[in-house]
């Protein structure tokens, strides 16, 4: 059986990014409290308990890196942030010699529209306890006379579901990243220890330039990249397929 979680609410707290908080000033208060006053040893905490049991501002390259850390060692969390996106991903298990978890690729507006966009996602690493990689891939297909403003809000899907995927960690997407998807072009840089890459090929059967397979990969310190999954376009849903389903649905890759 599939969960769905619904999407937060336009202004409500970020679950994840709230626990986190809470559970840093309770950790700081009682260090200190058990303490006198004075911080005990805060090598074992990240930077936003040890800043508040400190009692000093924290560092906010070292709050980055331990929230992009964070991401990666919560497979949970990541899945329940993609299905928040309507990926409908599937449980982060053992597939062959890796692990992973893979969404049902999105269509929008409909097949053999004009202008399409196929969005997919996965999660992939080489054990339980934590995530490789996170891969959205965006294939962007024109095909015969596009409408303008259909085009512009097509082309909000990639931007919004990066930033909202990253928004439930308290990450923000680089404006490198954007930049890359928005061309798009490939490019490749680190942020605060995460690797982040975006690769773009054309499409075969787009009219030109104008259709392009777009790849956004985030890998953590230290582990190889993987592989980017390849859109199902058998089992793809569109927005209505959704409403239809009451946002559920048994197909799987």
């Amino acid at each position: 059986m599939i969960r769905v979680f619904p999407p937060r609410a336009a202004g409500a707290p970020d679950a994840i990014g709230g626990v986190v908080l809470r559970v840093g000033v309770m950790a700081g208060a009682a260090l200190l409290a058990g303490c006198g006053g004075q911080a005990g040893d805060t090598s074992a905490l990240n930077e936003e308990m040890a800043a508040i049991a400190e009692q000093r501002p924290p560092v906010p390259a070292k709050v980055f890196a331990d929230r992009w850390r964070q991401m990666f060692a919560n497979p949970q969390a990541v899945i329940a942030a993609a299905n928040d996106l309507g990926f409908l991903v599937d449980a982060y298990a053992k597939a062959g010699d890796a692990y992973r978890a893979d969404g049902v690729a999105q269509v929008a507006p409909r097949p053999g529209a004009p202008i399409s966009i196929v969005s997919d996602f996965a999660a992939i690493g080489r054990d339980a306890r934590q995530i490789d990689s996170i891969v959205f891939v965006f294939d962007i297909t024109r095909q015969g006379q596009v409408d303008e403003r259909a085009e512009r809000e097509l082309l909000k899907i990639p931007r919004r579901f990066l930033r909202g995927f990253l928004q439930r960690f308290q990450l923000g997407p680089d404006d490198r990243l954007i930049a890359g998807v928005v061309a798009p072009k490939s490019v490749a840089f680190d942020d605060h220890g995460a690797k982040i890459a975006v690769t773009t090929t054309p499409i075969a059967g787009g009219s030109g330039a104008g259709s392009h397979h777009i790849v956004v990969t985030f890998t953590r310190a230290g582990a190889p990249v993987a592989a980017a999954p390849t859109p199902d376009l058998a089992s793809a849903e569109t927005p209505a397929d959704k409403r239809a389903q009451g946002q559920t649905s048994s197909a799987r890759k």
